[in-house]
């Protein structure tokens, strides 16, 4: 038996955009997130202390805004803001837990963008007011 080798040659790629990655992920889709996962109480704690400015502030603003894009009508969440107190992000919401639907996301995602850094951040505080509005 006789075998041939060939050289390789790396395949041409026809889609003239090679280079633009394809940036979808399911993973975010509301379709998703139903399917793959059940109801959530979710309490997000956001430093607005005076270490997050600049990067890790927006960084920040990112990430809580990303996970609230995550959440479907059947969660429940709290947000907020904790330097050394903690206070709620929308003050209308108060310490407990909120739908997750189109409305409420809206107004985390407007008060998000208003928010400023100042003082010393206290994780302690911050990581009881959690479990207290958990609790409830």
């Amino acid at each position: 038996m006789h075998w041939k080798y060939r050289e390789c040659v790396k395949w041409k790629n026809t889609n003239e955009d090679e280079h633009d990655p394809d940036l979808y992920d399911c993973r975010f889709r509301p379709w998703y997130v139903q399917a793959a996962n059940y109801p959530k109480n979710i309490v997000i704690l956001h430093d607005v202390s005076g270490s997050m400015t600049g990067l890790r502030r927006e960084i920040a603003k990112h990430v809580v805004s990303t996970i609230l894009d995550t959440l479907t009508e059947n969660d429940f969440v709290a947000v907020f803001n904790f330097t050394d107190e903690t206070v709620p992000l929308v003050p209308c919401f108060e310490n407990r837990l909120v739908q997750a639907n189109l409305k409420n996301v809206r107004e985390f995602k407007v008060a998000l963008e208003q928010d400023r850094t100042a003082k010393v951040a206290n994780f302690t505080t911050a990581l009881l007011k959690a479990f207290e509005v958990l609790a409830k």
